[in-house]
């Protein structure tokens, strides 16, 4: 092989880490996002269930039997999760980049100012990978806290249906 060939296959690998933390920056906004809407519709559906509740405790000739109540609970608990894990998702967390202090030391270094592009390339590739990982570590955290969040609001909701037709069969 060449130089030319091994210059360009650093510039490859360059542009694919780029590539790849282009597309986890994304990946994190998209998961923030979501977390923020499963806060939304959680607190929404709250809103809903205190609403519902104070509807239909009003009927001076209504009694909610015991099921149906502990299912309500349940549902509020499981809403009350989704919340916390909508709020984990978008909790503040420091992601790591290129560290200015490396950058400093290769600006700092003469042998670096010496040295061929590639040594440089690879340099800058390996704190490029760093960030990277740190990056996937984080957004996967924040992924998982997500999807609790998601199966406890599924889980709420379906408790509440389940509270809800008992009431309807009851009446």
């Amino acid at each position: 092989m060449t130089d030319a060939d091994f210059a360009r296959a650093g510039s490859h690998i360059a542009a694919a880490i780029e590539s790849e933390l282009s597309f986890e920056a994304s990946r994190k906004a998209s998961v923030e996002q979501r977390g923020l809407a499963v806060v939304t519709s959680s607190a929404a559906l709250v809103t809903l269930l205190l609403g519902f509740a104070a509807l239909v405790t009003k009927a001076t000739d209504f009694e909610l039997e015991l099921v149906p109540l502990v299912l309500i609970l349940a549902a509020l608990a499981f809403f009350l999760f989704a919340v916390l894990q909508g709020i984990l998702v978008n909790r503040l967390i420091e992601y790591k980049r290129i560290d200015p202090q490396d950058l400093s030391r290769l600006v700092e270094d003469p042998s670096v100012w010496r040295s061929s592009a590639d040594v440089v390339d690879r340099r800058l590739a390996e704190a490029a990978m760093v960030a990277l990982r740190d990056s996937q570590e984080k957004t996967n955290s924040k992924a998982r806290s997500l999807q609790w969040g998601i199966w406890a609001q599924m889980a709420a909701v379906a408790l509440l249906a389940g509270a809800v037709v008992l009431i309807l069969l009851s009446q």
